[in-house]
């Protein structure tokens, strides 16, 4: 602890977040490190994340409170109602609920199978 601020390395992990309708965003991984003053989460290896019936599994995911956003990377497959596909991030706002999917190398397309 150092100056008011704890970091927190956990393992086995499973954090619930509930919005003010009730949808529940639950995250699963083996590591994680936690900033207890400013609640910056930052998750690794063996990620799951499950939303609305939507499965999402990563190895690097980050919470960071103070830009109000996440960031998913490395080997993101996400497995949901409409199809599966992989990408190599996820960048979450948190306020406008935006969403942008993109590949490390502009060259490399988002993958993506529809499900019937």
């Amino acid at each position: 602890e150092k100056d008011g601020i704890e970091i927190v390395y956990m393992k086995n992990v499973i954090a619930i977040f509930v919005d003010e309708r009730n949808t529940v965003l639950e995250i699963r991984s083996s590591n994680a490190i936690f900033n207890s003053s400013t609640y910056n989460t930052s998750f690794s290896n063996n990620i799951e994340i499950n939303y609305l019936n939507n499965k999402l599994s990563s190895n690097k995911l980050i919470l960071d409170f103070e830009k109000s956003i996440v960031i998913i990377s490395d080997n993101i497959i996400y497995d949901g109602l409409k199809g599966i596909g992989k990408a190599d991030n996820i960048k979450i706002d948190l306020i406008s609920k935006s969403v942008e999917i993109f590949m490390n190398d502009k060259e490399k397309k988002i993958e993506l199978i529809q499900k019937n």
